[in-house]
């Protein structure tokens, strides 16, 4: 085989596993089970990056993704997965609605801790401690300079990607 193709075949591979990750944070259907399908097909997508950084290839450095994606892919599979889990076991009727989730909370908090450093980029742990207080007694999630902005529609979770508000027809018509 031509270099060029085995490239290309590894591409299409890399693609293919990564739809199916895509497929499994657009799917508005609820997770019951730790044994959903879709935590196995995350779960082969990890051994599939996995195995790509295991593999011993003279352009590795030159052709794989950047470590910071690499963790953060990994990071978001065994997060989900854990958090899947965690949410059944203290509600076993409860369910998981993977199109829904989002990190917007996170970010925010995180936001909030780095607006109360200023220009500090390296806060002490009393600094850190005492804005992790800060943050946590005003109650204040929302950031007005993250890229996470707080919705009434999306109190509950993120709205999907292709959600649209109904209204009625009646005024609709003209």
């Amino acid at each position: 085989k031509a270099s060029g193709r085995s490239d290309l075949e590894e591409t299409i591979k890399f693609l293919k596993h990564t739809s199916l990750l895509i497929d499994t944070f657009t799917d508005m259907r609820p997770m019951t089970s730790t044994d959903d399908v879709r935590l196995t097909l995350n779960r082969l997508f990890l051994k599939y990056i996995d195995s790509w950084v295991i593999e011993e290839n003279v352009n590795f450095r030159k052709n794989f993704i950047t470590r910071e994606c690499f963790e953060d892919l990994q990071s978001m599979v065994i997060g989900f997965e854990r958090m899947v889990s965690l949410k059944l076991a203290q509600c076993p009727t409860g369910y998981i609605c993977p199109a829904r989730t989002n990190t917007d909370i996170v970010e925010n908090f995180f936001g909030n801790i780095r607006s109360c450093f200023g220009c500090n980029n390296n806060p002490t742990y009393l600094a850190y401690t005492k804005a992790i207080n800060t943050v946590i007694i005003a109650k204040n999630l929302t950031s007005k300079k993250g890229n996470a902005k707080k919705s009434k529609a999306a109190v509950h979770g993120a709205l999907p990607y292709k959600c649209h508000t109904k209204k009625s027809f009646k005024k609709l018509r003209i």
